[in-house]
Parts: C-alpha cells; structure tokens; sequence
C-alpha cells in the first residue's frame, strides 16, 4: 500500500468513518490512532509485551478497560497465546534489549563531537561518551580502536593528543548516517511463467530470505522463488498453493518468542499429557483441541516439553524438538549444522521456530547418531563452534554490509551484492565493523547463553533425550517444521496443468528464431517458431543443414563463412560451430518441434536433444519439459554466468 493510501486509511480511521482496519504492526506504535472499541489479534502476538500494547489501543480512555481477542490456528499457538495472556495478567513484561557499546554508533557520534568541538583528546571523548547508559563501561582500547578505524578511513586527523574532523569527508558522513536504519532497494518480482511484473520486495528480504524453493505471499498470492538476480535486481518466481508457511512478503523478521515463554509452553504441554488439565484458563473447545494433538503425539511418541527433548528422524531431516525460543534454537541449530558439516563435509540447512529445530542432511541420517552428538556437546564446544562458524552466513554478510555503512567505509550509494559483501567480510576481519556485526547478531539473533543453559541441562539430567527414528509417518508436534521442509505434494497445482500448457506454448510459438544455413553460408532469415515447416530449407541452396540461434547472435555467421572458406577456426569460434551444428541436426530430425525445444530459454542443443528423445506422452508433455529444462535453467544459471 502507498504511503498516501495508508495515510488517508489512517485518518478515516481515526475520524470514525472509518469502522474497520487491518493492519500490520505499523499501528502499534507512534500514532494516536483514535477511539478503538476491540482489537483482533491473528495467531500469537508472540510477546507479551505486543499483547499489551495491542490490546491496549482499545478503550484508550480514563478508567477505560481494553478489550480484544486473539484468533489461533494451531496447538503450539493456542499455548503460547494462554501463556502470554497468563503473563499480562501477572505482569511478567520481556525486558527490552538494550544494544551496549555499539561501535558503528560511537565512531558516528567520535565524528559528531569533533565537528561541534573542533578539537578533542581521547580522555574528554571517553569523559563524555561514558554519561551515556549504553557506553557506561566503554574501555579505552574500544574507544582507540574506533578512533584508528576512523583514521584508516581518513573521517578524522590527528594534531598531537588530539583529534580533529577531516571536512568535508566526515561532514558528508555525519550528515548521511544519522540513522541506523539501514537503506533498501526494491527488487522487482516476475512471474516467470506469465513473463509479466508482479510486484516489489524489499532488499533485506530478498538478500536474508528469497533463496531457491522459498514461499512468500504477495498481494495475496503465493509464490516460489525460482532464482535472483543482483545485478537486476530481479527475483523469478512461480505461483504456489496457498499456504500457512508462506512468508509475508512485507516481513523480513518474525518476532521471536523468547525462552522462558516458550519453556512454559513445554510446561503446558507436559501438564496437559498428564492430567488433561491445566491452569491457563483454556476454554473447553481449545484444551480439547491441544489436548487432541497431544494424545496423536503420545501415540507415536513421547511428548516434548520443557523436561524433555525429541529428537526425530524423518527422511532426510532430523527434527529436534526443543521447547527454547527461536534465538536459543538458532543458537542450537548453528552449532549442530556446523558440527556434522564438518563431519560429512558438506553444507547442513537448517530451519528453525520456537519449539525445535530441523537439520537437513544431503541423505537420511540416524536420529540416534544425532541425539549422541547432542548428547556430547558441551556449553563451551557450542560458544567456540558458533563463533567459528558465524561469520560464514548470509546474515552476517547482510549485517555487516550495514554495519560498514554506518562507519563511512562503504558508500551509502552503493548497492548490495552478496559476493561484494562477502568479500569485505574478509577484508575488514580484524576491524570495528566485524566486532559490531558479532554484537549485533548475539543481540538480536543468537542467545548463546540460553543454548548454554539447556545443554548445562541436558548434561546433569534436568532434561531428557528421547528418540524417534523415521516410521514412515513424522509425529504431529513436527508438522509444523517439516512443512516448511519436505514438499508434501498434498495440495492441488496453483496453476492448473493446462492454464500453464496454454501460457507456454502461446509464448514459445510466438518467439523469433535466427536461422542460418550452414551449407552455402549466404542465408540468414528469422522466423517465427509458429511459421515454422516440418522440413526447412535453404531458400538459396536447398540444403536442410539449417542452424538455429536467438536473434542477436552476430558472431556465428562469421563462423559458418569463416568454417565454409576452410578457414581455421578458433577454440571459442570451434564450440560455437558445433553447437550450431548440433542445432541443425535437431532441425533436420524433428522439424518445428526442435525449433520449438530450441526457442526456450536457456536451453541449448544438449538439452533439447534430451528433451526431444525422452519424451513420452503428447504435445502437453513436450510443453511441460521444455518448462522444467527452463526451470532448472533459471534456477542454476548462477553457476553458468
């Protein structure tokens, strides 16, 4: 929506004549937003802290009572919605994180002090620097390590024992960076079978979450990631069957449920198995509902909670259900992924929620090889292997990519790039920027402390381990994740099989094709793949050796000539050649059909040759082969570039 729409919708809200919104957190916060009777709450508000504040926006009066509900979808959301409701009522707030000794904000505010100032020593820096909360217990080597870096970057000058601005660099730094809101583009979103503009995502979302098979939701449709492109800022998707697990286009970051809420969550759960009762004031229809899920799960096998770990093995993933929030499963997840892709030698995805965490092997592995590893691993081997290991993810490109933003390092006109960033991940290794992207990331994302704590746990017998290895079946309680994991191919097509036929074969029919006679070398027509003969000649010399290529191919003429005069041919000019003369082949044999094969994106002789020899069925089973080899192509051709 554009800001001038949600403006007007705001304003008719708070006008009253408005009756209704729906919104996302953006009317949480910040805005008197008028008289609100009732607020509606869709699946958990995940803190308790949002509960309040949401809620709150209604009877927003003098001794007035809020008043709002919460709509839940699943058991995990209808516990942790009693336990949040549970904590309101008591009080029992989450305490805000407060980001301490953040050195992107110190070297932003070193340069901001020397421009009021003009001159300063490092002691009347640190003297002023330290009234602040945050930087209360900032050490003097912290303090000269900004400095220097601020130095190498030439933002500041040295006169003595003092410091002085560089103008007009640091001037156009400070003035830029007065926000720590990092800068976005927009990537444009195409639908890769229509070949039409979607729709805009935002950069971080693209950059954090848009990789192959992922599913986002856009002006209310699904939609699958098929490939990105940095350089055009491009993302090719495909329709998808509507789906829970889809991700809001619009939201980069779930919120997190934190530790202790989710570990009451497991409590409920435990006291629910035993007694059927609990005392979160549950009315009849939800407990039976969880209560319903909970007898499915104990029937298969044993119900995790806050005393007890699952760990499931289902194909390829290994699910271990961890009643701990998502930054201590984050933690978790880390530190195990890197550990057995060190034993196996190859990467181990990961996916993760607030009640377990999944590990995703190249093959099917033993749950049981997993809970004795999970079993060994010690608080301070997960500290070291999370610390080892985290500079290697995309989160940490992302974020230290902002992070060298905000200390001048990098321009704030230049344009991410995942292999840019993560070049300068190594190039400023030992500087301010990595420090300040590690802080940030154990901050916001990881809670290293917490996953101490529940292996600490599981080591002196306070939790226990049980194992489930994969029947054939996954357990209720693992659903959830495993959606998101293993394509079930429960639901029907997004797109009905013919719509798609239809919109292939309309677009492949009216592509040109250049068509060039590899016999005499003198005919060099384009043709539309519909006008196309069963057998094609040289209007010229009659010969049916008639090579194919896109439109814009100038060189292979030259080639053909250049091979037809009996001149040599160079390494480059010999590929080409045979790659024409390949095409002609196909052209010769199938007719139009290869034509059609050849007009496909990204799809070569090689490919068409197997399309065109493998295929089993009639006319639609050509369209939809030619669709996957452009699939696939799309999807890879990362690795070709």
């Amino acid at each position: 929506m554009s800001r001038e729409l949600r403006e007007e919708a705001e304003k008719e809200f708070q006008a009253g004549s408005l009756r209704a919104l729906i919104c996302t957190s953006s009317l949480e916060l910040g805005i008197d937003i008028g008289s609100v009777d009732f607020i509606i709450q869709y699946t958990s508000p995940r803190e308790t802290t949002r509960l309040v504040q949401r809620i709150g926006r209604s009877g927003h009066t003098l001794g007035g009572t809020s008043r709002g509900i919460i709509l839940t979808i699943t058991p995990d959301d209808i516990l942790e919605s009693a336990v949040l409701i549970q904590r309101a009522k008591e009080g029992r707030l989450e305490r805000p994180i407060i980001h301490e000794k953040a050195l992107d904000v110190l070297a932003h505010q070193i340069i901001g002090m020397l421009m009021q100032q003009r001159r300063m020593t490092v002691e009347q820096i640190l003297q002023l620097v330290r009234r602040s909360y945050p930087f209360r217990d900032l050490e003097v080597g912290e303090l000269e390590e900004a400095i220097h870096q601020l130095d190498e970057l030439r933002l500041l000058r040295k006169f003595g024992d003092s410091y002085s601005p560089r103008n007009p660099k640091a001037l156009q730094y400070y003035f830029e960076n007065l926000s720590v809101i990092p800068d976005v583009q927009k990537y444009t979103v195409f639908d890769f079978f229509r070949k039409r503009r979607i729709g805009t995502l935002d950069q971080d979302f693209v950059a954090r979450r848009c990789t192959a098979g992922v599913e986002f939701i856009l002006h209310g449709q699904t939609w699958r990631v098929i490939s990105v492109d940095e350089e055009k800022f491009h993302v090719e998707v495909e329709a998808a069957p509507p789906s829970l697990k889809a991700i809001p286009g619009w939201e980069g970051d779930m919120i997190p449920v934190q530790m202790d809420v989710a570990s009451e969550v497991g409590k409920m759960r435990r006291t629910l198995a035993l007694s059927g009762q609990s005392e979160s004031g549950l009315e009849e229809a939800e407990r039976e509902r969880v209560a319903s899920t909970l007898s499915l799960q104990g029937k298969q096998a044993k119900i995790p909670s806050d005393k007890l770990v699952l760990i499931e093995g289902f194909e390829n993933s290994v699910i271990v259900h961890t009643c701990a929030g998502n930054l201590v499963n984050e933690a978790l997840a880390n530190a195990m992924a890197a550990l057995f892709g060190s034993r196996l030698g190859s990467n181990i995805a990961t996916q993760v929620d607030q009640y377990r965490f999944g590990l995703i092997f190249p093959r099917p592995v033993s749950a049981h090889m997993v809970a004795e590893e999970f079993r060994k691993l010690t608080p301070n081997d997960l500290e070291s292997m999370i610390h080892e290991t985290v500079e290697a993810s995309d989160l940490f490109a992302w974020k230290h990519w902002h992070v060298l933003r905000r200390i001048g390092a990098v321009s704030r006109q230049a344009e991410y790039k995942a292999r840019q960033a993560r070049l300068l991940v190594d190039i400023f290794k030992n500087s301010i920027a990595n420090k300040e992207t590690r802080r940030e990331l154990f901050a916001e994302k990881l809670d290293v402390e917490g996953a101490k704590k529940i292996l600490a746990m599981v080591s002196s017998g306070e939790i226990s381990i049980d194992v489930i290895q994969d029947v054939g079946q996954c357990t209720p309680l693992a659903l959830p994740l495993l959606d998101r994991i293993v394509p079930h191919g429960l639901l029907r097509p997004a797109i009905e099989e013919a719509s798609i036929i239809d919109v292939v074969k309309s677009r492949l029919l009216s592509t040109k094709l250049r068509l060039l006679c590899m016999n005499c070398g003198e005919w060099d027509g384009i043709r539309k793949v519909d006008n196309l003969q069963d057998k094609i000649r040289c209007p010229k010399c009659r010969s049916t050796l008639i090579a194919a290529t896109y439109l814009s191919d100038d060189a292979l003429p030259k080639i053909i000539l250049k091979k037809i005069r009996g001149g040599r041919l160079a390494g480059e000019e010999e590929k080409e050649w045979m790659t024409a003369w390949r095409s002609a082949g196909l052209l010769q044999t199938y007719g139009k059909k290869a034509g059609l094969v050849l007009a496909a994106r990204g799809v070569g002789p090689t490919t068409a040759t197997r399309i065109l020899r493998n295929r089993i069925g009639g006319e639609d089973s050509l369209y939809l082969s030619i669709l996957r080899a452009e699939r696939e192509f799309e999807r890879t051709r990362m690795f070709w570039d």
